[in-house]
């Protein structure tokens, strides 16, 4: 996951023809579309967890 490799790999192999059907397509796509949300909102997190982190230090030496 903080590669984004396996993500690649599998927009790379879902695209060939047969892989799956319409609908099951549709899925993986859906699928992937949620895993791309949750991947960003954790990014922004890790951040925001971050930014909390340097305050309390940032008090806590005054």
């Amino acid at each position: 996951m903080g590669k984004g490799t396996t993500l690649q790999e599998l927009l790379r192999i879902i695209r060939f023809p047969g892989y799956t059907t319409p609908a099951e397509f549709t899925f993986s796509v859906a699928i992937l579309d949620t895993m791309l949300v949750q991947a960003i909102a954790l990014e922004k997190l890790g951040q925001d967890l971050l930014a909390g982190a340097k305050q309390v230090v940032a008090v806590n030496r005054q």
